[in-house]
């Protein structure tokens, strides 16, 4: 998928649903992101985390307390750019473990991720800064309802 704005900005992500409607009967989208834990010591903080969630759906805003203890950082970056060029405002994260010959894979814990504008022109800001500072990015304006619609996704606007 790219971006309408900057078509060389794509993205791939593990899935996309519908997973609800809003007040006005229109779909809100996400997208999914899966990451596999394989190492014992990353698959054991996990565990630790559903655990103290009591193996429950987490929601959060991206970029508070709860989504920077449930999503690495690296992984929260991609987050962001998948949800900017596909101009959504949910995700879910699942986390999973592989199965092998003697046992099955299961999704240890996801997360329900909403997009905060502060949080995302906070992102850019930064990262434009950083490492494209040649590159005319613009800041994304939100509206404030968090569903999201096919017909319209991301109800935005640029502002210079």
């Amino acid at each position: 998928m790219e971006n309408k704005t900057y078509l060389w900005m794509e993205v791939s992500p593990d899935g996309v649903a519908v997973v609800g409607f809003d007040q006005d009967d229109e779909n809100i989208v996400a997208f999914i992101e899966i990451k596999t834990r394989v190492a014992v010591k990353r698959i054991q903080h996990a565990e630790e985390l559903a655990a103290k969630y009591q193996h429950k759906l987490i929601v959060s805003d991206i970029g508070d307390d709860t989504w920077k203890e449930s999503v690495e950082e690296e992984h929260s970056a991609q987050v962001l750019l998948q949800l900017w060029v596909m101009q959504l405002q949910t995700e879910f994260y699942i986390v999973a473990t592989l199965g092998s010959s003697t046992s099955s894979g299961k999704i240890t814990y996801f997360v329900k991720g909403h997009l905060l504008l502060s949080h995302v022109n906070d992102f850019f800001d930064r990262y434009s800064s950083q490492q494209l500072k040649d590159m005319p990015l613009k800041k994304l304006k939100v509206a404030p309802h968090p569903a999201t619609s096919l017909s319209d996704p991301f109800r935005c606007g640029t502002t210079a």
